[in-house]
Formats: C-alpha cells, sequence, structure tokens
C-alpha cells in the first residue's frame, strides 16, 4: 500500500515535492483541517482548565497510570503494588508505555500519539481510495467526512486508543477487499502474513473487533481461502489466550474488568446471551428478547442504523446491477453490516461519542469502496426520463436524510471538548492532586480511579471493580453490599473513600454512609462528562475524620473558583 506517485511534471520549475503536494491535495486539506481543529479545541479547552492539557474522560488516565507503571515499576495495574487487568485496550497501554520508558513520563503523550494515528488512518484511507474515488473533489469530502462525522477530534481529545482502532480497521479492511476477489493476482501470499499481523493487533486494540475478524474469516472460509481463513482467526485468538493466561493466572477474570463491568454483557450474562442465540429455539421468547434487545439499540444510535441502511440499499442495488455476489464492494459491505449488528447486539455505544465512531468511520469507507462504480449509471439512469429524474431526486433526498444524524452528532459532540476537559480538571484532576499531597502511599476508596492513580502513588479499593478483582467477584456474585465493602476496606486498611454519594445509593451500597463519616464535598457546574456534578469524601475510620476536614479545607484555597467546596 503506497499513496500513487506523481505522473510528470509540468514544468523544469516543478519540484518532486510540489508536484506530489499538489496532484494529493485533498490529504493535505484534510490533514491540515485534522490539525487545526484539535489544535483550536485544545486552546479553547485550556482556557478553562489553567492552562492544562486535560483530556477529556477519566478512562484515559487509567491508561496512562498503567503505562507509567510498566514504564517506571514494571507492573501492569492502575496501582504501583498489584496486577490490575483494567484497560479495555493492551495495545494502547503497552503503546504509552514505550513511549514512556524511552521519553519519560508526561501527560501530553496520549494527545500526541493519538493525533498521529488519526494522521496516519487519513493517509491509510487515501492511500486506498485514491484509486476509487476519481474525483479529487469528492475525495476530499469523504477524507472530511472521516474527520468531522467521525468525529476524529473528539477522540484525540480523549486521549484514547480510538484513533489507533480506526487506522488498523481501515487497513484490516482494505486488505481484505484486495484479497477476496476472484483475480489470482490480487491474491498475493505476502499478504497473509499482514492480515494476520492485523487480525492480532486489531482485537488488541479493542476486543469488539472480534466481530469484525470472524466475520471476515467466515467470508473467506466460504471462498474456501481455507488458509487465509485459518491464518487470520488463530492469529486474533492468541492474544485472548496470551491474556487470558496471564490474567488467570493473577487471579483475575478472562477479559478485562473494564469489558466485563462496563459492557452490555458479563462474564456470566454474555453466556446466556451466547446460549439464547445458539441453542435456544427461535421461537421462544427469550431468544426473540435477546434479538429484539439489539434491534432496539438501532433507536439510540441513528447515526449507525443510518450507515447500515445505506450499506444494505447500496448492497442490494449493486447486487441486482452486476448479478455477481461475490464481489470485493459487496464483501466489505456484507462484513460492515454484520459487524455493525454484532456490535449493537453486544457492544456499547456513546460514551462521549467513542465506542461507536469507528463504526462510523469504517461505515464511510466501506461505502466509499463500493459506490463509485454506481454513480455513473445512476446519473445516465436519472437522465433517461422524467419518472426516472423524480426517483432519483427521492433517492438523492433520502441520501441527505441518512446524513442528518450524522450531522447532528457531529455538530453536538465538537462544542462539548472544552466543557469535558473543564469537568475532569475541576474534579477527577483536582481529587488527584488532592490525594498526591495529603494522602501518598494510603489505601483509598473511589468510583473514578483515572486520575487519581496516575497523579497519586496511593493503594486503591475500586467500587466499581475496574482495578479490584475482589470486589468485581463481590458485583458478579451478587454479594456486592454496604456490609461487605465495610469489611474489605476495614482488610485493606482504607482511610479516605472519594466517592460519588449517587452512586452509592443506586449502586448497592445504601446505609454504607452510616459507617463512614463525611467530611465535605466538591460541586462543579455544568457537569457533561462525570457521574455526578458532586464528590464526597469519607473518612472510613473514625481516627481520619479530623485530620481529612483539615486536609479539605486547606486544599480549598487551591481549588478551580469555579469548585463549590
Amino acid at each position: 500500500m503506497q499513496i500513487p506517485a506523481s505522473q510528470g511534471f509540468h514544468s523544469n520549475k516543478d519540484s518532486p515535492f510540489r508536484t506530489t503536494a499538489v496532484r494529493h491535495w485533498p490529504l493535505w486539506v484534510a490533514l491540515v483541517s485534522l490539525w487545526v481543529s484539535t489544535g483550536v479545541l485544545q486552546f479553547l479547552a485550556s482556557l478553562q482548565t489553567h492552562g492544562r492539557l486535560i483530556y477529556t474522560l477519566d478512562d484515559a488516565y487509567i491508561h496512562m497510570a498503567m503505562a507509567k507503571n510498566i514504564a517506571l515499576h514494571g507492573v501492569y495495574g492502575v496501582t504501583r503494588y498489584e496486577f490490575s487487568s483494567s484497560s479495555s485496550s493492551p495495545l494502547w497501554t503497552l503503546l504509552l508505555a514505550a513511549f514512556y520508558s524511552i521519553f519519560g513520563v508526561h501527560e501530553s503523550f496520549p494527545l500526541i500519539l493519538a493525533l498521529l494515528i488519526a494522521s496516519g488512518a487519513l493517509i491509510v484511507a487515501y492511500a486506498f481510495l485514491y484509486t476509487t474515488v476519481k474525483n479529487q473533489i469528492g475525495l476530499m469530502l469523504v477524507l472530511m467526512a472521516i474527520v468531522f462525522l467521525t468525529p476524529l477530534p473528539v477522540l484525540i481529545s480523549s486521549g484514547m486508543e480510538h484513533p489507533l482502532h480506526i487506522l488498523l480497521a481501515f487497513m484490516f479492511i482494505g486488505f481484505f477487499a484486495r484479497t477476496i476477489t476472484d483475480d489470482a493476482a490480487a491474491r498475493n501470499k505476502s499478504t497473509l502474513p499482514l492480515l494476520c499481523l492485523l487480525s492480532g493487533l486489531l482485537v488488541l486494540t479493542r476486543f469488539e473487533s472480534y466481530a469484525l475478524v470472524l466475520i471476515v474469516c467466515i467470508i473467506y472460509a466460504l471462498r474456501r481461502r481455507w488458509v487465509i481463513s485459518l491464518g487470520v482467526v488463530c492469529s486474533a485468538m492468541l492474544p485472548l489466550v496470551v491474556y487470558q493466561a496471564i490474567s488467570v493466572a493473577h487471579g483475575w477474570s478472562w477479559l478485562p474488568n473494564s469489558i466485563l463491568v462496563r459492557g452490555n454483557i458479563h462474564s456470566r450474562s454474555m453466556f446466556n446471551s451466547i446460549e439464547s442465540m445458539l441453542f435456544v429455539p427461535w421461537t421462544s421468547p427469550h431468544f426473540l428478547s435477546f434479538i429484539l434487545g439489539g434491534w432496539r439499540r438501532f433507536l439510540v444510535a441513528p447515526h449507525i442504523a443510518a450507515l447500515v441502511g445505506t450499506a444494505g440499499l447500496v448492497l442490494i442495488i449493486s447486487w441486482a446491477r452486476s448479478k455477481r455476489f461475490w464481489k470485493s464492494e459487496h464483501m466489505v459491505l456484507v462484513a460492515y453490516i454484520l459487524a455493525a449488528i454484532a456490535h449493537l447486539q453486544f457492544g456499547r455505544t456513546g460514551h462521549f461519542f467513542r465506542y461507536d465512531a469507528y463504526l462510523v468511520a469504517v461505515g464511510i469507507f466501506v461505502l466509499t469502496i463500493a459506490t463509485p462504480g454506481l454513480i455513473g449509471p445512476f446519473v445516465h439512469w436519472m437522465a433517461s426520463g422524467k419518472v426516472r429524474i423524480a426517483a432519483g431526486c427521492a433517492v438523492i433526498l433520502l441520501a441527505l436524510q441518512l446524513l442528518v444524524p450524522l450531522l447532528t452528532r457531529s455538530v453536538l459532540s465538537l462544542p462539548l471538548i472544552p466543557a469535558a476537559s473543564r469537568n475532569i480538571y475541576e474534579q477527577q484532576y483536582q481529587m488527584g492532586l488532592f490525594l498526591r499531597q495529603y494522602y501518598g502511599g494510603k489505601t483509598i476508596v473511589a468510583n473514578d480511579i483515572g486520575a487519581i492513580t496516575f497523579l497519586a502513588d496511593i493503594h486503591l479499593v475500586d467500587l466499581v471493580g475496574l482495578a479490584s478483582a475482589d470486589v468485581y467477584r463481590l458485583r458478579s456474585s451478587n454479594g456486592y453490599n454496604a456490609e461487605s465493602i465495610s469489611q474489605l476496606c476495614d482488610a485493606r486498611k482504607a482511610c479516605v473513600a472519594v466517592v460519588y454519594e449517587l452512586w452509592l445509593d443506586n449502586g448497592g451500597l445504601a446505609g454504607i454512609e452510616r459507617t463512614w463519616k463525611k467530611a465535605g464535598t466538591w460541586k462543579i457546574k455544568d457537569a457533561v462528562v462525570v457521574g455526578s456534578n458532586v464528590v464526597s469524601f469519607f473518612a472510613t475510620c473514625p481516627s481520619e475524620e479530623e485530620p481529612l476536614r483539615n486536609h479539605l479545607r486547606e486544599f480549598s484555597e487551591m481549588l478551580p473558583v469555579d469548585v463549590e467546596y
């Protein structure tokens, strides 16, 4: 894969660089748009965070804390004291750890990496689409759609793995499209190791990539490409087996706790879901409820429904016109449609526009691969009669209508970046600074664990269960209650809890406040991404109540002015 070279020079004064820059101007426009929009949004965010670089989600700091502990202490965990299966993206965590090991720990690295990788995703998309989209303005619009409809600036501002996921997905689907055709020359044997490598990297970046990888393997098998199918599926399963062995050996679950806790499926309910899909009769109410539950999620993700619906329509029209099903254009559409349905059935959407962002970018990518061959015949068909002109206009209006959910999502997401950064700065980041100043080396109870473990050297009891295996076991065994958590905190010698009271009441811990002693609260304005606008500080043992009150009173002078103590 490479960006096509220029075909010559217009004059002796032209340099190769100048000619390449002119010839590939759609890529440069998209890259400049990405960098400028990201820079502007980060500047606006810094105005609300006293000039600090603050990520829009506390989850980014979980990866940063784990990467720091790997680089400095050789421990795969959110604290340096114990292993924790807390990262939903092992590859991103290890990549950050590599940079921390080489260049030192710095808060800017996730942003820099995400921006560079997002730029790489645009370059890869351009390289694959250059020969497909002949019109350069059309190609520019496609790249701009990837930038602003995904939207990439939002993913970059989160400082997490999603741009890397999109980059690898583009490469995986692009090479899949080139090798699934009947053309023997397109099945270059050197592509097999690359596809195997990409499948392994994909699932290490986001585990929901298994849906796309396994669907592609099935398509290869149906085409009797047994070697590619087996190679790709084995390469995808190997990282999971290795991760299982390491995690289980440390007393943790076979998947990262972030997936088991936050997904639509937990370890126990996942097997029930798979059982209902495979073994329960199709006419049973349980099976029908399982299927309808997935389809109902299209209602809360209309942007994905629009892309999947468009992909299905394009597939039907192209198939009817060509009379051939096994075309690369059709196969990428089938893979995308099935992967999107699987994601909505088993995965999550939303959470500051990130969980389903790759489906938007990949949807734009595969539709661009599949539609150029239909545009010319469609224009010719419209020009052959008034009725067809009316029908063509109706199709165009429908296409514009399908853009509405994507445009709405983009318009809503981009202005939220400064507000989200301010939320994290005023709440989680200040929590981390507070604990670093007063409670280094102590055991802390918390429900948001990213910034506090990155900034402060603490032991941790995570009430959500992302970083505490014993808490997760209590949650999964229905033993999670105020009494069991109080006993656990006593056994761990916890001294302070920094939590959302709302989560205590709604999460099965109602009444634990009577055991702990509240020392104070912080309240922020205009909560956008945090679980509550009020975070409470509790002394979990009587001797800590008065020191905690004094520390909060002293630290309140350093809080941002909009935080109410």
